[in-house]
């Protein structure tokens, strides 16, 4: 008699210790507070059958304990799924648990086979048909065993933004609610919310002729007894992207959890669970766990805090392979002439550009250039390119688009668009939205070609979709004006080689800057613009503001190089080459050398024409008005700017000064722009260059000077007025 005891209590230990260590579920499910009844796309089949056939993806998983409970309680589990399908998913699990001491052996194992079918693509249920083998030896000889079958039946709600918007809120609904009907597809994240019920151990499998109800075993003896009687659990899973997912589960147990993924390599999970039986008094038990994702391989880390055990922990290795066909099709990409120069602009998320649901065209089996804009319109708002994808499955899809350029972008691809749902049966018009170029793009001089791929991603798994198209990668020297502030991108501020022509002028004319009583910026911005006498003027030819074509922008460091080299041959009495820019080269420049000396500067588009300004130290509009300024200034941002027409650089800097002023009066500002703000937007010039030796015109640079210094506008800023108004300001 006292040997079936001990049979019996040998059989009972390891189930009392696998009871409260959760021995059933994946280290995936232990991180987020073993909560798993609802969860989106995840392959454990012991919570919930029914979440296998949103999986969707062969999988293979190893885990073990390595922690090994009081040293000798260790848990391994085989889990694999195989969908036949994208609605029907077959999963086979095995657990084992062993006790080993010195004298004691007890083996727990517990099989799995699990079915999975999604109904429809809100609803999904399971089946799981288990099977139970339990051996016990004690001093190596086997002492008892035992078997059992049972069941457990799941079914999963999967309420996606489009199923709630689409099918439930129908348009009669909108209309009792006065309430306007949206395209859910507009937004980028599509939240989700999933709810599950699975009954546990619920029928008996033929152990049990009087009882059909939960799951019952076979001892070696002969006696059958209940092992588990049926058991409700309900959960929740709200889902706020493909990085953030919370769920809950309740039965006689709370669990609770949250996953954050800030990449898609990387999660991190956390949570809790407590009994609710009104005998427990212990504290919630704390878990916590981290998942690390390369390509197919998956590494899960779980560690469990209870109130009652030592801590134990969980390690899992995964390998999933997708040998699905993405049932998301590419059907046309469109990619847009690229400017190196610009790099900030591509690299910021374009917000402006929409996404759209198509309905699906009659297309010809023949694109011809029409019938490329016909079916394949392109959207003012697109920066980068758009791609049409259309879904050829009956479930909503999340994919991400990347854009692979070799030695143009990384070797990684850029991310262009994330997180798109594409609905089922639908197609889509997708904007891309960013793009990161290398170096070498930033670099390069002359205009290429290049093969681009473009590869479309399930997100959350590895099935991909890749498609090659061209792309046009201009030079450095290349924009397309269509936006004033693009000159920005050729505005540096920190060149060296503009540094040393600005050392080498300040060298030089120091003397006269420091002699007056003017504001130190206007005294400066005059002297660099005189320094630049030798330039001639020449009208662009594509009238860029006006046509969009693409433009030519002559570097600053250039300009001063062809102005320096035209001004050594002069000395020598040779003839130079005439050194011509147009409005957009001068202003450049001139922006440029401000800049570099810490005065701001501004863009103002006219007609067919740029002039610039910049801010006269801090003089605001009130002061400007206290001084009894004359209309010979811009406001700008509260504050005075002094315009200057560029292109008359070999009249002086009064005459460029005047010469804005008329065109303001006479010309209406399409559009105007900061430095500062356009680098926000564009980026500045990075391409330094190395310090140099610049020759001067020093006669004619002195002579223009001081007939500027001594004109009447450049004397309404004398030190007289300043004096006063500062006082007054005091």
């Amino acid at each position: 008699m006292w040997l079936r005891y001990l049979y019996y209590l040998i059989l009972l230990l390891p189930t009392v210790f696998l009871a409260r260590a959760n021995y059933l579920n994946q280290a995936s499910t232990i991180g987020k507070g073993d909560s798993g009844i609802a969860v989106f796309s995840d392959a454990n089949s012991l919570k919930n059958p029914a979440n296998l056939a949103e999986y969707g993806q062969y999988y293979l998983g190893f885990e073990h304990s390595p922690s090994r409970l009081f040293q000798i309680l260790e848990t391994n589990q085989l889990a694999s799924v195989f969908p036949l399908s994208d609605r029907l998913a077959l999963g086979l699990n095995w657990n084992q648990t062993a006790l080993d001491d010195d004298e004691l052996m007890v083996s727990k194992n517990l099989f799995h086979f699990s079915y999975s079918y999604s109904l429809t693509n809100w609803f999904s249920a399971g089946l799981n048909l288990k099977y139970l083998n339990n051996t016990a030896s004690l001093d190596g000889r086997l002492r008892g065993s035992e078997i059992g079958w049972g069941t457990d039946v799941g079914v999963l709600f999967h309420v996606r933004q489009s199923v709630f918007r689409r099918n439930l809120l129908s348009p009669i609904w909108f209309r009792l609610l006065n309430r306007p009907q949206r395209n859910w597809t507009q937004s980028k994240i599509n939240p989700s919310w999933a709810f599950g019920f699975v009954v546990t151990d619920m029928l008996d499998v033929g152990l049990q002729p009087n009882s059909i109800w939960g799951t019952w075993i076979r001892h070696d003896t002969g006696v059958v007894e209940k092992y588990r009687s049926p058991k409700l659990h309900f959960g929740l899973g709200y889902q706020r992207s493909s990085q953030l997912q919370f769920s809950a589960d309740i039965s006689d147990r709370l669990n609770v959890g949250i996953e954050y993924k800030p990449n898609q390599y990387l999660g991190l999970r956390t949570g809790l669970y407590r009994q609710l039986s009104a005998q427990s008094q212990l504290r919630p038990t704390l878990t916590m766990g981290i998942n690390f994702q390369y390509k197919t391989f998956s590494f899960d880390w779980a560690y469990l805090i209870p109130n009652d055990l030592p801590p134990t922990t969980y390690a899992q290795f995964s390998l999933r392979l997708d040998r699905r066909t993405l049932p998301v099709e590419i059907e046309q990409v469109r990619l847009n002439h690229l400017y190196p120069v610009h790099y900030n602009f591509y690299a910021q998320t374009n917000r402006f550009a929409s996404e759209q649901v198509l309905d699906n065209p009659n297309q010809p089996t023949i694109l011809s250039l029409a019938d490329l804009d016909r079916y394949y319109p392109m959207m003012p708002e697109d920066t980068i390119g758009r791609i049409w994808l259309r879904n050829e499955s009956s479930k909503p899809q999340e994919v991400r688009v990347e854009l692979f350029v070799p030695e143009f972008i990384s070797e990684s691809g850029s991310e262009v668009a994330s997180q798109i749902v594409v609905p089922p049966l639908k197609r889509m018009s997708i904007p891309l939205r960013q793009i990161v170029l290398t170096r070498q793009a930033i670099q390069m001089s002359q205009a290429q070609t290049v093969e681009a791929k473009i590869k479309v991603t399930e997100i959350g798994g590895t099935a991909s979709r890749l498609l090659s198209a061209q792309l046009v990668l201009h030079g450095n020297q290349s924009t397309r004006l269509d936006d004033i502030g693009k000159l920005s991108s050729f505005i540096s501020y920190d060149d060296p080689g503009i540094r040393s022509f600005i050392d080498q002028v300040q060298t030089a004319f120091g003397s006269r800057i420091k002699s007056n009583s003017l504001p130190a910026d206007l005294s400066m911005a005059l002297v660099l613009f005189d320094a630049l006498y030798g330039f001639s003027y020449t009208k662009d030819p594509n009238i860029p503001f006006e046509s969009g074509t693409v433009d030519k922008i002559i570097y600053p460091f250039e300009m001063l190089e062809r102005l320096s080299n035209s001004n050594t041959y002069a000395s020598r009495n040779e003839e130079s080459d005439v050194i011509f820019g147009d409005c957009d080269d001068s202003t450049v420049l001139y922006c440029t050398l401000l800049e570099s000396v810490g005065i701001k500067t501004a863009l103002i588009q006219l007609p067919n024409h740029v002039l610039m300004a910049f801010q006269l130290d801090n003089i605001s509009i009130e002061m400007a008005q206290a001084m009894s300024l004359p209309d010979i200034y811009l406001p700008i941002n509260g504050f005075v700017w002094i315009p200057i027409e560029t292109t008359l650089i070999n009249s002086g800097f009064v005459a460029a000064w005047q010469g804005a002023l008329n065109q303001l009066k006479q010309l209406e500002v399409t559009n105007s722009v900061t430095v500062g703000q356009a680098w926000e937007k564009y980026g500045a010039n990075t391409l330094h260059h190395s310090e140099a030796i610049f020759s001067f015109d020093f006669d004619m640079i002195k002579s223009r000077m001081e007939s500027d210094f001594n004109h009447y506008l450049v004397n309404y800023f004398d030190q007289n007025m300043n004096s006063n108004f500062n006082s007054e300001e005091k």
